[in-house]
């Protein structure tokens, strides 16, 4: 681990994790929760052996959870130990929590918003694109780390689980959004089916540097 995070450093590399979908720290069920942070702790640990700072720089992501539980929400967050507070984000999701509802966490436990923004296009809550982008950038003291996904083209009139779907390459960039990627205010996760071909395909199709 060690011997991993000292190649991270020495190379610049960002490394996140992003604990599995039964990680709810505001489920209805104690045991549910226990075991959630339980994994958090996990990937807590595996940071600690790699040296890697206790900030969100190197950040262990997560959703919000069960809908409409913001106080259990912000009551977990507000007892997990430093080694996992300060490297966790929430991000927004397509049915349960929009960014505007996050940033209620936000202003509770201190925790920083990744914003999705193929998950604000099914859950915008009043909030355009730009305006979710500036509130979850707010809430950031290291550079902020957001997530880039589409819905597979021809899908676009298909069922919700159709269009939540991620597509194989990247086929549309918000302006906006794309101007903070290539000014480096962001850092971005992308989300694509084909990976590392999805990134070079993108770095092409929307003239971006390295």
């Amino acid at each position: 681990f060690k011997t991993v995070g000292l190649f991270a450093k020495e190379h610049n590399i960002r490394i996140t994790c992003h604990p599995d979908i039964w990680c709810v720290l505001n489920s209805d069920s104690q045991s549910v929760i226990d075991n959630s942070i339980n994994q958090l702790k996990y990937h807590a640990f595996m940071f600690d052996k790699m040296s890697l700072s206790q900030t969100n720089y190197n950040l262990i992501n997560v959703h919000g959870g069960k809908r409409n539980n913001l106080a259990q929400l912000i009551k977990t967050i507000n007892t997990l130990p430093d080694n996992i507070k300060n490297r966790l984000t929430l991000e927004n999701d397509e049915r349960s929590f929009s960014v505007k509802q996050l940033h209620e966490v936000h202003k509770e436990t201190g925790v920083s918003l990744v914003f999705d923004i193929h998950h604000h296009s099914f859950n915008q809550d009043s909030l355009s694109a730009q305006e979710a982008v500036e509130l979850c950038q707010s809430t950031w003291k290291e550079k902020p780390l957001f997530h880039l996904s589409n819905t597979e083209p021809g899908n676009e009139s298909g069922s919700f689980s159709d269009r939540r779907k991620h597509s194989q390459f990247i086929h549309y960039i918000d302006p906006y959004f794309l101007s903070l990627i290539k000014e480096d205010k962001i850092d971005c996760d992308i989300e694509a089916k084909q990976k590392n071909l999805a990134i070079s395909d993108l770095r092409k199709k929307f003239d971006i540097c390295c």
